[in-house]
C-alpha cells in the first residue's frame, strides 16, 4: 500500500518560481535520461502493473522526503546572501567580496543539494511513465482510501470531495483491488465506499462494515491486537498461579473473628505464596506446641491451612488429605525434621496410600 498525493509536482512548480545563485536564476529542470527500450506491459495484469508503479511512488515519496527541508535552507542562505549583497552595494569595499563568495558558496552547495534530491524523484518520475502510460491505454479499476479517519473509498483521486479548499487529499491506494470487479470493491468497502464515485452501491452495502484500512490503522489494529495477546497471556499466567479458577486472591481466616471487630485474613495471589504460608503456620505450630492456650485461635488456623489445602486439592485434582500431608512432610524438611531422602521416601508413601501418580 502506498500513500499519495501531488505534493511533488507541486514543490517543482514552487522551485522552478525561485529565483537561485548569486549571479542569476536557475530552475530545476528534469534531468536529462534515456530509459532505454520500451516496456511491453500488454501482457500485464491490473494488479502486476499497479504493484510495479506502487513500488516506484512509495521509492519517489522516500526520496522526496528531505525535499522540504533542502529547499528551506537554500531559501534560508538565498536571503543571507542578499542581505549581503545589499550590505556591499550599501558601504562598499574590497573587503565585501570575499563575504559575498562566502555567501555564494552556501547557495551553491545548497542549491546542489536540492538538485541531488531531484535528480532523483525525476528519475523515478520518468520510471513510472511506462506504466502510468499503461493505466491511461486500458483504464482498469482502482480504489484510493482517504488517508485519514473514517476516510472513504474513492474510485479516482479526482472526486469531488477531495482536495477541496487548497488542500490536497492524501491517499492510501488499494492496489490489492486494482482490475478487480467494482461490485467487489463497493463490497470490501462497505460502509467506506464514496457516494459520489459508486452513486449505485446498495443502501445494505454501504452500512456493512468496511475491510478496507489505511496503513495507520492496520498498526494501530496490530497494537491493539498485541495489547490484547499481552493482556491475555499475562491473565493466563495469573490463573496458573494462583489458586483459585478465575485467578483472583485466595483468601483465608487464619485469626477467630472479635467481636464488633472486622476479621483479619491472610491473601495469596500464587499457589507458592499459600503453600509458603501453610507450611510456615505448621512449622510455628510445632515450635509452640501445647503453649498456644486459645482453642479458638488454633482451630481459626487448622481451618486456614485445610481452606489452602483444598484449594491446592482442586486445582491439581488430588485428594486434599495428601495435600495436608505434603505439607507437613514440607514443613518437617524446613524445620530440619526430615532430610531430603526421608521426605521424598515420606511423599512416595502418601501419594501410595491415596492413589496419587508422581
Amino acid at each position: 500500500m502506498v500513500i499519495i498525493t501531488n505534493d511533488v509536482e507541486a514543490s517543482r512548480e514552487n522551485a522552478r518560481e525561485k529565483a537561485t545563485g548569486r549571479f542569476g536564476a536557475q530552475g530545476h529542470s528534469a534531468p536529462e535520461i534515456t530509459l532505454g527500450a520500451s516496456i511491453d506491459l500488454s501482457s500485464w495484469a491490473p494488479l502486476a502493473v499497479d504493484t510495479k508503479l506502487a513500488d516506484i511512488y512509495n521509492q519517489r515519496a522516500t526520496a522526496a522526503q528531505p525535499l522540504k527541508y533542502a529547499e528551506y535552507d537554500l531559501e534560508r542562505k538565498q536571503g543571507d546572501l542578499e542581505r549581503a549583497q545589499a550590505d556591499a552595494e550599501k558601504n562598499g569595499g574590497e573587503h565585501w567580496e570575499g563575504q559575498l563568495d562566502y555567501y555564494d558558496g552556501l547557495v551553491a552547495d545548497a542549491e546542489e543539494k536540492v538538485g541531488k534530491i531531484w535528480e532523483q524523484v525525476d528519475a523515478l518520475t520518468l520510471e513510472a511513465r511506462p506504466y502510468e502510460a499503461e493505466f491511461r491505454r486500458r483504464p482498469w479499476t482502482r480504489a484510493y482510501l482517504v488517508d485519514n479517519t473514517n476516510g472513504h473509498v474513492h474510485s479516482s483521486m479526482h472526486c469531488s470531495t477531495c482536495n477541496r479548499d487548497g488542500s490536497r487529499t492524501s491517499f492510501a491506494w488499494m492496489v490489492d483491488y486494482s482490475g478487480m470487479d467494482e461490485d467487489q470493491i463497493v463490497r470490501d468497502a462497505g460502509e467506506r465506499a464514496c457516494t459520489t464515485c459508486y452513486p449505485s452501491a446498495p443502501v445494505s452495502i454501504l452500512n456493512q462494515p468496511t475491510k478496507m484500512f489505511t496503513p495507520d490503522e492496520k498498526r494501530k489494529q496490530e497494537e491493539r491486537a498485541e495489547r490484547e495477546k499481552a493482556k491475555a497471556e499475562r491473565e493466563a499466567k495469573k490463573i496458573a498461579n494462583a489458586l483459585t479458577p478465575d485467578g483472583s486472591e485466595l483468601v483465608v481466616y487464619p485469626e477467630p473473628p472479635e467481636s464488633g471487630r472486622r476479621q483479619w485474613g491472610e491473601s495469596f495471589k500464587t499457589e507458592r505464596a499459600a503453600v509458603i504460608w501453610a507450611t510456615d503456620q505448621l512449622m510455628y505450630a510445632k515450635w509452640y506446641g501445647d503453649r498456644e492456650q486459645d482453642p479458638a485461635r488454633t482451630k481459626a488456623k487448622q481451618d486456614a491451612i485445610r481452606v489452602v489445602a483444598e484449594a491446592i486439592a482442586t486445582k491439581h485434582s488430588r485428594p486434599v488429605e495428601f495435600v495436608l500431608e505434603e505439607l507437613e512432610i514440607k514443613a518437617q524438611v524446613k524445620n530440619k525434621d526430615l532430610t531430603k531422602k526421608a521426605a521424598d521416601q515420606a511423599l512416595a508413601a502418601a501419594a501410595a496410600k491415596h492413589g496419587v501418580a508422581r
